[in-house]
């Protein structure tokens, strides 16, 4: 690959890569509650397939030279109710390390 050519691309989530970040979804949910993880991934294509169609939340997907896509990542704006101060909430993050490779 020249030196020029960028390793990854992070564009808008879209719905061709719905399976793909399902998948990464039951990944997060695996490291994060073991045996009580939601592993269905009809479970994360609708709860995706919503958040395209109702959500105006940041929504980028990372995807390798080789269109892949390797990772994900999901941000709410917020509001705090008292101060009302705007923050965002990560909602989830995920990159694929094994397919993404070393940082450098």
């Amino acid at each position: 690959m020249p030196a020029d050519t960028p390793r990854f691309t992070l564009r808008d989530f879209r719905p061709a890569d719905i399976d793909a970040v399902a998948g990464f979804e039951a990944e997060i949910a695996v490291r994060s509650f073991a045996e009580e993880a939601v592993t269905d991934l009809d479970h994360y294509r609708k709860k995706l397939g919503k958040l395209l169609k109702y959500g105006d939340d940041w929504t980028k997907v990372l995807v390798g030279a080789d269109g892949a896509v390797i990772g994900w990542v999901w941000v709410a704006a917020r509001q705090n109710f008292i101060t009302g101060d705007s923050y965002a909430d990560f909602r989830s993050l995920y990159v694929d390390g094994a397919r993404a490779g070393p940082a450098t």
